[in-house]
């Protein structure tokens, strides 16, 4: 499938995204990698705070047992600037359903996964309308890839319609990264375009203090998203 969002200039996605029908978008969006560190929390984050940015109502589900989002979201309560979507715990027995009821409601639902449980990831693959798997260019995200690679190809199995793409995460344009990049276009498994820069700035995105121009790749991915349902 070819994407074309990449083509939008930067100058023009706030107003692309805020003229696009985002009830397109998939309900339920999993973020998925047996990697801890993968960067799924702050990602999970950063994507809920541009959909909320651009008026979609959209709930975090926390189900990594290190609970970075709910710190996230005490930390700006804290602050007194809260977040400005809600983040809620998902518990290993309950979180599937939740996604579902929350989805029912009008909500759009990221799961932030933990890593190094597969059985979470496979329960989050099923529910979720969108499976994003952020890879990092580093040797430790790429050894664990093809093992999270084999559990999807097993879940087709059981779900044949399940939807994954991978997005470059932490990317710095370093040799390694485009190495990566490379290897990852040469086995033409699904992928967003749009990379995400090694940005400390998106750490801070709790207390709003994130500026518009780091949000565009997370637009731009959003716009990838609608742009993958149309063509599908």
């Amino acid at each position: 499938m070819e994407l074309k969002s990449s083509a939008i200039t930067p100058g023009s996605l706030a107003e692309a995204m805020s003229s696009a029908d985002l009830s397109r978008l998939p309900q339920i969006i999993a973020l998925c990698s047996l990697k801890g560190g993968a960067g799924k929390s702050m990602f999970s984050g950063q994507l809920a705070a541009v959909l909320s940015q651009h008026g979609k109502a959209v709930v975090v589900l926390d189900c990594d047992n290190e609970g970075s989002m709910l710190s996230a979201q005490r930390e700006a309560a804290n602050s007194g600037v809260p977040l400005p979507f809600p983040v809620e715990v998902g518990t290993r027995d309950g979180y599937k359903r939740r996604a579902r009821e929350l989805a029912e409601a009008g909500n759009m639902v990221i799961i932030d996964t933990p890593g190094n449980s597969r059985e979470l990831l496979t329960g989050a693959a099923l529910v979720a309308d969108l499976v994003v798997v952020p890879v990092s260019p580093s040797e430790f995200d790429i050894d664990r890839l093809g093992g999270l690679l084999e559990v999807l190809d097993d879940l087709l199995v059981v779900k044949p319609n399940l939807n994954y793409r991978l997005v470059l995460n932490r990317y710095d344009g370093l040799a390694d990264a485009r190495s990566l990049d490379k290897v990852l276009d040469g086995h033409g498994l699904p992928r967003f375009q749009q990379v995400i820069k090694e940005w400390t700035v998106y750490r801070k995105f709790v207390r709003g203090q994130v500026p518009d121009k780091a949000a565009d790749p997370f637009r731009a991915l959003l716009l990838e998203m609608l742009d993958m349902e149309v063509q599908a």
